[in-house]
């Protein structure tokens, strides 16, 4: 530097020019010091990384990446030799892009291939130096020309668990282990996530009984932005062992001694097939149960994956495209929310060339109506880069929101292993996964307890490792009750290329449920309108009057009719409104006949139709009651002159005998010793609550029953006991065989006295009248609240539904949904322009009958008609 300066003429004193010369001593000190030390760093770091195996595997390395099922390769790369260092390939193909490379033993291999001992799967080994190869063992090859793979390249770190085992057989001494492949993966993270919980757990297990191992996947640890789910896990992982204890020492042995002969022998790199190994299979003592490995992975999972989930929720990752889409949104909730929904839509293949197509309907099947957030998922690049695919997303998002107009639809868009698509998978209360590449649902399966999780598959790929729903299949039984078994041959595959499929594709995911699968019961009430219909006006009048407080309104009207004072119109018009189904028209309400009903008790071998709750359920009875008698020997099922609302009465039916049309008030579905009478108006609950409980045991026959509460409670913690309460009850009962059905509460309509009212056209157009009401009667009489008592009562029926099994048998309960299609009818009310001069005060909750409400009963036969269709379609599959 300082002959540098005299060059330049830049005067150099003679201090300036020592303590120049001392700076370059000293530079060339720290310069040698730094050498020594990053080469025995580097000699450090050869020594361990390249291990020979002693047990014939071509490469030992933790950082061995799995590429694909099936090797394919043009010429042969190594010979075997007696010690079987490596072997000889045989011809394979690869197509497309070429590379050469020329292979020795202590070279740095780069984008180059090796196999196993008898192993039929492809390894790519990147940027690893691998010395230390015994040059006695190999003879070089001549220079092999590789094509690039056109098999799946799903790579997974796959020997961590390996190596642990390694330790605890003595084949290895200790060390420390971290992962580096796997945190990185995006797409198939599924094999990622068992790879760390595998090599996590045996980590546990392996120090339990005195080996020295320690392992940390270390994932996002040197990275702010978490971009995947593997990064956001626990590091180490917190495990635990409550449920199925330590494995013993012996046991432990024999399943890692399978692990590494396995790996070194049968060609088994993927962890997820250590997952289905039965534990107690390797066991030498008889008292220790069989358990699969993920049977013990579970609790481990719940724990760990939930809490990251959680932990991950302020992510947002949201993709603007064509369609629209809507922002990310925050997790607020510190609970699983009960009134969400997601649908993860994969592509078949890792490029998204392809993808598969499901009907509409079977994922409308599965969205209740307490359901208001639905979550599209999808692939970042399928959506960006598959026309098809965006068209198949955004007409299922416009038939959702079509379907119920009160969910919210977002479709986000990002890659599988992202934290944010992961959280909205283990949140969501309902979720349903397409058919298509990887097992991004099979985590959130494990991590969740309840809720419930519907798998769709292809036909063709049952069976194949890459399907979760062919995992989970393999699972032990009941291990995942709230997992749906696999829904096959529901999917049909579509290419990229959707231009000449796109009418094929559309026709395929429009098709509609047909009535004779009994699957309409899930679809009828829920998207339609009411058209008047004189001729069915006409059918729809009761043969006698209603001498009860429902029908005093229609008596009048028909003496007004008689009198000439209405000029031509002979119906009152809440009686001239049919209901059609706009959205599935073969799901339509078929009418209530006595003769249909007759041969629906035969079909469903049933003697009593039992109508439980309160006032508008007793109305609901005795809609059903002048359909089915509609004769002239009586004109009420109730006793004149009395205000007791309980009646009982046989129907006749030619060719089955007889069955019984039963009604008992109770409105909040309790019972006690205290005195109840409407007449003396004596109360006994909050309003009257007649017993039941001994008049629905005393017949044992098989029963339908249909219940309700929830008009006369104002509270939702009250709701909530009073549904969980007789649910408890009516199980206690023991009664199988019963069907139960629950109708769910409609709110009134403020201002039903105003004239010339009419059925909305929409749901919206009910809720801008509703959000329009200026008095505070629907707050005092809690309608508000009508809707989250649904939601509640849904949810409450569709947990016990999902948790039923085979071993406990329970009465099946479903949902009577004649919210969506009443919530359209302000007109009809006891208190609208043709009410009766005897009422007193303002009810714009109740119906006049008939009306309304007669489609209540028309909704309950054509429910129980698909009842009877499904049963008769699972007896003949048994």
């Amino acid at each position: 530097l300082s002959q540098f300066l005299v060059r330049k003429n830049t005067q150099v004193g003679f201090k300036e020019k020592i303590l120049i010369d001392e700076g370059c001593k000293l530079k060339y000190f720290y310069f040698m010091f730094i050498f020594f030390l990053s080469s025995v760093t580097f000699f450090l770091y050869l020594y361990k990384i390249e291990d020979v195996s002693k047990e014939s595997s071509a490469i030992v390395s933790f950082n061995v990446l799995q590429v694909g099922k099936q090797p394919v390769l043009e010429k042969s790369i190594y010979n075997a030799n007696k010690d079987n260092s490596f072997f000889v390939l045989d011809k394979r193909k690869i197509s497309n892009q070429s590379h050469t490379r020329s292979i020795s033993g202590s070279r740095r291999l780069q984008n180059s291939y090796t196999l196993s001992q008898n192993n039929a799967r492809l390894i790519n080994i990147e940027n690893q130096h691998f010395t230390r190869m015994k040059k006695s063992n190999i003879r070089r090859s001549e220079e092999v020309t590789y094509n690039e793979l056109s098999v799946d390249k799903h790579q997974t770190r796959n020997s961590s668990h390996i190596e642990i085992c390694k330790i605890i057989l003595g084949e290895r001494e200790f060390s420390f282990m971290h992962e580096d492949g796997s945190c990185l993966e995006e797409i198939d993270t599924s094999r990622s996530l068992a790879q760390i919980f595998l090599s996590s757990y045996l980590t546990h297990q392996a120090r339990y009984h005195g080996y020295h191992v320690e392992y940390e996947h270390g994932c996002g640890q040197h990275r702010k932005d978490k971009k995947v789910i593997q990064e956001i896990l626990p590091s180490p992982l917190a495990i635990t062992t409550e449920k199925y204890g330590m494995m013993p020492k012996d046991q432990l042995q024999h399943f890692c001694r399978m692990i590494v002969k396995g790996a070194h022998n049968a060609g088994i790199l993927d962890p997820l097939d250590i997952l289905l190994w039965d534990t107690g299979s390797f066991q030498l003592e008889k008292n220790i149960n069989s358990v699969s490995m993920v049977e013990r992975l579970i609790p481990i999972v719940e724990n760990n994956l939930y809490r990251a989930s959680m932990q991950s929720r302020s992510i947002k990752t949201a993709l603007t495209v064509g369609y629209g889409v809507l922002k990310g949104r925050d997790f607020t909730s510190d609970r699983i929310a009960s009134d969400k929904a997601a649908i993860y839509l994969p592509c078949l293949d890792r490029e998204c060339t392809d993808f598969a197509v499901v009907p509409y309907m079977h994922f409308l099947m599965h969205l209740p109506l307490s359901v208001h957030v639905v979550d599209i998922l999808v692939r970042k690049r399928c959506i960006v880069s598959n026309p098809g695919f965006q068209n198949y997303v955004g007409d299922l998002a416009s038939t959702v929101r079509q379907f119920s107009p009160n969910m919210t639809v977002e479709v986000i868009a990002s890659e599988p292993s992202s934290p944010d698509i992961m959280a909205r998978l283990i949140e969501s209360e309902h979720t349903m996964c397409g058919p298509g590449y990887g097992m991004l649902c099979l985590f959130p399966s494990l991590a969740r307890k309840d809720g419930r999780i519907t798998l769709f598959d292809l036909a063709n790929n049952q069976g194949e490792k890459d399907s979760a729903s062919s995992f989970i299949a393999r699972l032990p039984l009941n291990l995942l009750p709230h997992v749906s078994p696999p829904m096959s041959n529901f999917a049909v595959a579509f290419s990229s290329s959707f231009e000449k499929q796109l009418d094929v594709m559309r026709a395929f995911t429009q098709r509609i449920p047909e009535k004779k699968s009994g699957e309409c019961r899930f679809f009828r009430g829920r998207v339609g309108k009411w058209s008047q219909d004189m001729v069915y006006a006409e059918h729809s009048q009761y043969r006698t009057p209603l001498h009860h407080y429902s029908g005093e309104a229609d008596s009048f009207f028909r003496r007004k009719v008689q009198q000439g004072l209405y000029g031509d119109m002979k119906f009152r018009p809440p009686t001239t409104y049919r209901w059609d189904e706009s959205r599935y028209e073969s799901c339509g309400v078929s009418q209530i006949t006595q003769q249909g009903v007759c041969n629906l008790m035969q079909s469903l071998l049933a003697r009593r139709i039992f109508i439980l709750g309160d006032s508008l359920n007793l109305q609901f009875a005795q809609s059903m009651w002048m359909w089915l008698t509609n004769s002239n020997f009586g004109d009420s099922p109730n006793e004149r002159g009395k205000l007791n609302p309980n009646f009982k009465t046989k129907i006749q039916c030619f060719g089955y005998g007889e069955y019984t049309l039963q009604f008992i008030r109770n409105d909040e579905l309790i019972e006690n010793d205290l005195p109840v009478s409407i007449d003396e108006e004596s109360k006994n609950c909050n309003t009257y609550c007649f017993p039941w409980t001994e008049e629905y045991q005393a017949d044992k026959r098989r029963t339908i029953v249909i219940f309700n509460a929830g008009s006369h409670i104002h509270e939702e913690h009250q709701f909530k006991d009073t549904i969980n309460r007789f649910i408890n009850v009516f199980d206690s009962f023991n009664r199988i065989q019963d069907v139960v059905l629950f109708r769910t509460l409609v709110p009134g309509h403020w201002g039903c006295d105003r004239s010339g009212l009419r059925p909305f056209s929409s749901f919206s157009e009910y809720k801008s009248d509703a959000e329009s009401n200026p008095n505070p009667q629907e707050r005092i009489y809690a309608w508000n609240k009508f809707e989250a008592y649904n939601d509640y009562a849904i949810r409450v029926l569709n947990r016990r539904r999902f948790a039923v099994r085979d071993d406990s048998p329970q009465a099946l309960m479903e949902v009577l949904d004649v919210y969506p299609m009443t919530t359209l009818r302000p007109d009809g009310h006891c208190s609208d322009e043709f009410r009766a001069p005897t009422l007193v005060g303002i009810d714009c909750l109740h119906y006049t009958l008939p009306g309304p409400i007669d489609w209540w009963t028309h909704m309950a036969f054509s429910h129980l008609q698909d009842i009877a269709i499904a049963e008769e379609y699972l007896a003949v599959e048994r």
